[in-house]
C-alpha cells in the first residue's frame, strides 16, 4: 500500500508545483503614450522625425531603457526606425542596445549617415559623435564633446558619453 501512495504523492507534488509556474502574469498596463512629455523632457534631447509612430517608439525606448530593460528598449527602437528610415537617433538607440558589434557598427554607421544628411538636431548630432568617440576608445574626445554638449544644450541628458557598448580594439 505505501509503493502505492508515493508514486501518487510525486504526481501530486509535481502538479502544484507546475501550477504554480503557469499562473497568469498581473497586469502591469500603464498609459505610456501620456509618458511622451514627461521622458521627452527629462531628456532634453529634442527628437528630430516627422514620424509620430517613430517618436513614440523611441519614447517608449527610452523608458525601457531607463528601467534597464534593453531588449524590450530595442525592439521600440527598432520600431522607431521602421517608422522613419531616416531616424538618426533611432538608429544610434538601436546601435547602443545592440547585441553584437556587427549591429553595432552597422546602425552606428546609419546614425552617422542620417546624422549628416541633414537630418538630425545639432545636440543628436553630439550624441552621435559621443559614441563614435567611445567606439574609438577616445575618451578626451568623449569628454571635450559632452563638455561641449552641456555647454550648448543644458537640459540635454548625455546618456551615452561614457558607455559605448562596444570599443574598439
Amino acid at each position: 500500500m505505501l509503493t502505492f501512495h508515493r508514486p501518487l504523492l510525486a504526481v501530486a507534488v509535481s502538479v502544484v508545483l507546475s501550477s504554480c509556474g503557469a499562473a497568469p502574469p498581473q497586469s502591469t498596463s500603464r498609459d505610456l503614450a501620456a509618458l511622451d512629455a514627461v521622458t521627452n523632457a527629462i531628456s532634453g534631447l529634442p527628437v528630430t522625425t516627422s514620424s509620430a509612430g517613430a517618436r513614440n517608439h523611441f519614447l517608449q525606448g527610452q523608458r525601457e531603457l531607463d528601467l534597464t530593460r534593453a531588449f524590450d528598449a530595442q525592439e521600440h527602437f527598432k520600431a522607431a526606425v521602421a517608422a522613419d528610415s531616416t531616424f538618426a537617433i533611432g538608429y544610434l538607440n538601436v546601435a547602443t542596445t545592440s547585441n553584437s558589434l556587427e549591429d553595432f557598427k552597422t546602425n552606428l554607421a546609419r546614425a552617422e549617415h542620417f546624422a549628416t544628411a541633414g537630418g538630425a538636431s545639432e545636440a543628436e548630432q553630439i550624441q552621435i559623435q559621443i559614441v563614435r568617440k567611445g567606439f574609438e576608445n577616445d575618451v578626451s574626445g568623449q569628454l571635450a564633446l559632452a563638455n561641449s554638449s552641456s555647454r550648448s544644450f543644458p537640459r540635454v541628458r548625455a546618456r551615452y558619453s561614457f558607455s559605448p557598448a562596444f570599443r574598439a580594439a
